[in-house]
């Protein structure tokens, strides 16, 4: 039995209020979105954010999916990611079956730019995380799933400002 209307609206309510929370602890403790730069290394899973003194936070992730001229593209689809960079994205495909919905199992689908970060709440709830950062390039956003942190240096907090904005 697929899920009903009111279980899909409470099951991504339910997820991006998890994504907001997670969001904003990351902020406030390590100062996610505040950083000049980052820079992404697929081969190792790393996405490291860097100041002008250099490198200071070092996160381990996974590519869930890019956005990107309205559409919404699985990681695990994607021919231009490694496989072991974007291999849990696959997890996501079990939500098919369970909710009835194509776009679990679809490599990619026609969305608005609110589902991704829904999408991202909704993988947080199913494979775990800490947070996710969208990396935006020219032509579409890459967002990934960060699932550990080492900082390099002290992190000094900053005030909460938008929540789901990587």
């Amino acid at each position: 039995m697929t899920w009903t209307d009111e279980q899909i609206d409470k099951y991504v309510e339910d997820s991006f209020n998890l994504l907001e929370a997670v969001q904003g602890k990351l902020e406030v403790e390590f100062g996610l979105g505040h950083f000049e730069r980052w820079d992404l290394d697929q081969e190792k899973d790393e996405l490291t954010f860097s100041d002008s003194s250099g490198p200071a936070i070092v996160c381990k992730v996974y590519a869930l999916g890019t956005y990107g001229n309205g559409y919404w593209k699985w990681a695990w689809a994607n021919s231009s990611l490694v496989d072991s960079f974007s291999n849990k994205s696959k997890i996501m495909r079990k939500l098919g079956p369970l909710s009835g919905l194509d776009i679990f199992v679809n490599e990619a689908f026609e969305a608005d730019e609110n589902m991704p970060w829904e999408i991202a709440g909704m993988a947080l709830k199913e494979i775990g995380g800490l947070g996710v950062y969208r990396c935006p390039s020219y032509s579409s956003e890459l967002f990934v799933v960060i699932e550990g942190i080492t900082s390099n240096k002290p992190i000094q907090p900053t005030p909460k400002s938008r929540a789901a904005d990587g």
